[in-house]
């Protein structure tokens, strides 16, 4: 048996990080709060300026990135549709009539297409679980030797 490569209740670095030594992001942060406020405001009006850094950083680090949202729809002929490209077709006819975006549209299909997935996977597991009888026959030989 190969011997493990660590050993049970010993550390990796014996004398890794004193007890009591302050962490050095905590102290920069530290450091760094009372000023914050008017690092904000030195950043806002460089933004307003014209620095596009500056309004680059304030966005993405203020702001969360805005998330798509969009109303239910209902698109007319999915859920009759019996196959996977009868419902796509559903799909891009209502992209066609207007009603559903492309982004939704895309996101759609791949719901259809992993459910499509799920379905077949289903029916394989359905079919290994559930094996055929087997026929067993038996068929007797003359063992005899003929004089």
């Amino acid at each position: 048996m190969a011997a493990k490569r660590f050993k049970k209740g010993v550390s990796g670095n014996p004398k890794g990080r004193p007890p009591g030594r302050p962490d050095a992001r905590r102290a920069l942060r530290d450091s760094l709060a009372g000023e914050l406020p008017a690092i904000v405001k030195k950043l806002v009006a460089a933004a307003k300026g014209g620095c596009v850094q500056s309004a680059t950083l304030l966005l993405s680090r203020c702001l969360p990135p805005l998330r798509s949202t969009s109303d239910p729809v209902e698109v007319a002929g999915l859920g009759s549709a019996q196959s996977l490209s009868a419902r796509v077709r559903a799909v891009l006819a209502a992209i066609g009539a207007g009603e559903l975006s492309a982004a939704d549209a895309a996101a759609l299909v791949a719901v259809l297409a992993q459910a499509a997935d799920i379905e077949r996977d289903a029916r394989d597991d359905e079919d290994e679980t559930t094996p055929e009888p087997v026929k067993i026959t038996r068929r007797v030989v003359d063992a005899s030797i003929p004089e």
